[in-house]
């Protein structure tokens, strides 16, 4: 099946699959495929619900694959330099990780039977304060649409040769615009959702950008793969391709 190999495959249908069809489960009415996105925990917060549920996980599972390229990174590559980043980004990987899963204390919480009344409030630093998740996500939108959806567009006009091994290849600048694509999608059924149901509150109320951050892993995950596994760091000065070259087969 070369087709899943392909790059339509898995930088564009792949991404969109995977989403729209968590999108399509957790909006489609049924209790079962709700649930399997967010499960109802009643012993629990019900914030801490959808850390149990496929949404949550699959992140945690895409940041643990970066991780995990990360640490082979520091065997793979030849210079210092590299290696050093990779070790620092499979650090930082593992903070990330330990952030989305609040440390571990829904765990804890589920196996000891912590009552929901006696529930840790500052979980993590992302979620400290609105405040700071404004600025995170603020400044995550930004650099996000700078090295992905500008920096490839301009990276072969760019003589450093680092920026052009760094830069991601515009292959990425497509799963970008997916993800733009897909979160107004997701909030459209949002809305749709509570319409229909006169308002009433689903189980990821006020949390509906957890399906834009399956996406957000995913184009990280796929530029790490790349940045592992596909390039190689040159001093030279050529240009850089405009699209991937194609899985080998």
């Amino acid at each position: 099946m070369k087709w899943l190999r392909s790059n339509l495959f898995i930088y564009i249908l792949a991404p969109s699959t995977i989403s729209l069809l968590l999108m399509a489960m957790f909006f489609s009415g049924n209790d079962t495929l709700q649930s399997i996105i967010v499960p109802t925990m009643p012993e629990l917060d019900s914030n801490s619900w959808r850390e149990f549920g496929l949404l949550e996980n699959i992140q945690h599972l895409y940041i643990v694959l970066i991780f995990i390229f990360c640490l082979h990174a520091i065997k793979l590559k030849a210079r210092r330099i590299e290696k050093t980043a990779a070790a620092f980004m499979a650090i930082f990987a593992l903070f990330i990780l330990l952030e989305e899963i609040d440390y571990g204390l829904h765990y804890y919480e589920w196996a000891y039977g912590i009552p929901s009344e006696e529930r840790i409030e500052t979980r993590n630093l992302h979620n400290s304060s609105k405040e700071v998740l404004q600025n995170i996500r603020r400044t995550v939108d930004i650099g996000m649409a700078l090295f992905f959806l500008v920096l490839p567009l301009i990276a072969d006009r760019i003589h450093s040769p680092m920026v052009r091994y760094l830069a991601p290849n515009r292959w990425l600048l497509g799963t970008a615009l997916c993800i733009i694509a897909l979160s107004e999608v997701s909030h459209s059924w949002d809305d749709y959702f509570l319409a229909l149901h006169d308002g009433a509150q689903h189980k990821l109320h006020k949390n509906i950008s957890e399906f834009r951050e399956v996406s957000v892993y995913y184009i990280f995950l796929l530029y790490f793969w790349e940045l592992v596994y596909r390039k190689k760091w040159s001093t030279t000065q050529t240009p850089l391709p405009s699209r991937a070259k194609e899985p080998i087969s």
